[in-house]
C-alpha cells in the first residue's frame, strides 16, 4: 500500500509540473480605461492635497527662521 501511494504521489507531482512550465498561454489582462481615469483622478488628489501642504510648509519655515521683534514687558 504504501508503494502505491508514493507511485501515486510521484505520478501526481511529475504530470503537474508540466502544466506549471506552459507560460504564456492565456491572454494578458490590462487595465481599462476606467482603470486609468480612478488613477488620473487619485493623482489629482494627491496633487491637490500637496499644494496647500507645501505652502503651509513654507509658511512654518518662513516664521521659524525669521527675526522676531523682542517682546514688550507687561506694564
Amino acid at each position: 500500500m504504501k508503494k502505491t501511494m508514493q507511485a501515486a504521489m510521484m505520478m501526481i507531482a511529475t504530470s503537474s509540473a508540466s502544466a506549471f512550465a506552459a507560460a504564456g498561454t492565456q491572454p494578458e489582462e490590462t487595465m481599462g480605461m476606467a482603470a486609468y481615469l480612478f488613477l488620473g483622478f487619485l493623482a489629482l488628489v494627491i496633487v491637490g492635497q500637496l499644494v496647500p501642504a507645501i505652502g503651509l510648509l513654507v509658511g512654518i519655515l518662513r516664521g521659524a527662521f525669521s527675526k522676531q521683534p523682542e517682546e514688550m514687558e507687561n506694564s
